[in-house]
């Protein structure tokens, strides 16, 4: 109701050709309706924003420099009955905002401070930003999809997505899926995961950048929508995405099992080989096992079925078989362990005597490069376990440390240490006058009763 009278005057606005009519305040009206109570009010206000960016883009792009964390702090709420609609529509609108022509105009000339992120490193962002434009769009033959890639309401969009991510673990795991899911629907996969590649690369730390490329790494391997990109991967040519694989491989580095996956999908088979020898060099971590376990169990997904035939491929059986049996070593006796065993054990004699025949070609990777940037990575990964554990160990110590200055007045005063195990105190009465003694208070003994005069 409170909409009706914009709308009345929105549509006078329009048939008179005038073009005062206030959008900054209309905007305001429907920041409010957002923390509306109502679901069907909070998706109304998301459905006039569509309305008012189909007739003056440039005035709800100009006006509304806080309508990026409205949005996010939608995908946020924590109702489960409006999740899924709240998070369809809003996702819908994010992709509509950042696809839009004017998006990139806008977002590339305005001031910093308009990111609409509150505590975002925006000088990072921006120089990120600068990278994108020029590695996107340095070539005239740029694609409108490489440019949509270079938009910059995108990356920062992305950027607070994953702060928020971060700082709120259980809408990480509770809708992680979902939005990233709708994401690649709204933006496009490849979009959205060469994007995500850069903020992990660039801008988070090794904690945070694990987790992340977990998430994103399980949704790349399970989920229906991302088949597209998933199929583009398997058979990417390396000679013209070059460019996404290096900047995917360069994220993915911060999960070890998910970097291997990612090979073996785009089946880079050789290098799965050098890589998984690489893992005796690391620490592995129950984490690390578990990613293992969960990734024998997608081998045998259909996911994988390509990979399985090429276990009997001459063009690929040697390197892959050998990857396999590595990653089978590094795995505990466990059922996933019993998994992969069982399905080598189902190969042919004489394809596990085969010589590699398969014909290597020149593509524009270079392997040695990425690998040494993994093995960079991963003493990242050990010098900040070190830090953490620095940290908690101080933190433990000074715990103790107040925890003895509390105690010490309750035992102080009493017995030693060394008094306490001696047998010269044979009772509590003896342990009571010992350290009342030691305190300067002279216990006398009770006088003897007085004896019976007959």
């Amino acid at each position: 109701m409170m909409l009706l009278p914009c709308l009345i005057h929105l549509n006078q606005a329009d048939a008179n050709g005038a073009s005062e009519f206030d959008y900054a305040a209309i905007l305001t009206i429907i920041y409010t309706a957002f923390g509306h109570l109502s679901i069907l009010t909070r998706l109304a206000a998301l459905r006039w924003v569509e309305v008012l960016l189909a007739v003056n883009p440039e005035a709800v792009f100009n006006n509304s420099p806080d309508l990026m964390p409205y949005l996010l702090k939608l995908l946020s709420d924590p109702s489960v009955e409006a999740s899924l609609h709240i998070v369809h529509s809003t996702v819908s609108l994010v992709g509509s905002l950042c696809k839009h022509p004017v998006a990139q105009r806008v977002a590339s000339s305005s001031k910093e401070d308009r990111s609409g992120s509150r505590g975002t490193n925006v000088s990072s962002v921006q120089r990120l930003f600068t990278t994108l434009v020029s590695g996107a769009c340095s070539v005239d033959s740029a694609s409108a999809a490489d440019r949509e890639r270079a938009n910059l309401l995108c990356l920062r969009f992305l950027y607070d997505l994953v702060q928020r991510f971060i700082t709120d673990p259980g809408m990480l795991n509770e809708k992680g899926n979902l939005i990233i899911t709708d994401l690649c629907l709204a933006l496009g996969a490849k979009s959205v995961y060469y994007v995500m590649a850069l903020i992990i690369s660039n801008l988070l730390n090794p904690k945070q950048a694990f987790d992340i490329v977990k998430m994103l790494n399980q949704i790349l391997l399970t989920q229906p929508s991302v088949l597209t990109f998933r199929d583009f991967l398997h058979n990417i040519d390396l000679e013209k995405e070059a460019n996404l694989f290096e900047e995917l491989y360069r994220a993915w580095c911060h999960n070890p099992v998910a970097l291997l996956a990612l090979c073996l999908l785009t089946q880079n088979y050789s290098h799965c080989c050098v890589l998984v020898k690489s893992f005796g060099d690391l620490t592995m971590s129950v984490e690390v096992l578990m990613e293992l376990d969960r990734l024998v169990q997608l081998i045998e997904s259909p996911v994988f079925a390509r990979l399985r035939l090429h276990l009997v491929d001459r063009r690929h059986s040697a390197a892959l078989q050998e990857t396999l049996y590595c990653l089978l070593m590094c795995l505990p006796q466990t059922d996933a362990f019993d998994t992969l065993r069982r399905r080598l054990q189902c190969l042919p004699g004489h394809m596990l005597t085969e010589p590699n025949s398969s014909t290597s070609h020149a593509v524009k990777v270079d392997f040695d490069s990425l690998l040494a940037h993994f093995h960079a990575v991963q003493r990242l990964h050990e010098e900040w376990s070190l830090q953490e554990e620095s940290l908690m160990s101080s933190v433990q110590g000074d715990d103790c440390n107040v925890s003895r200055k509390a105690s010490a007045p309750v035992e102080l005063g009493f017995v030693r240490s060394t008094d306490v195990a001696t047998p010269k105190i044979a009772n509590s009465t003896q342990f009571l006058v010992k350290g009342l003694k030691q305190l300067g208070i002279e216990v006398l003994p009770p006088p003897p009763p007085p004896s019976d005069s007959t």
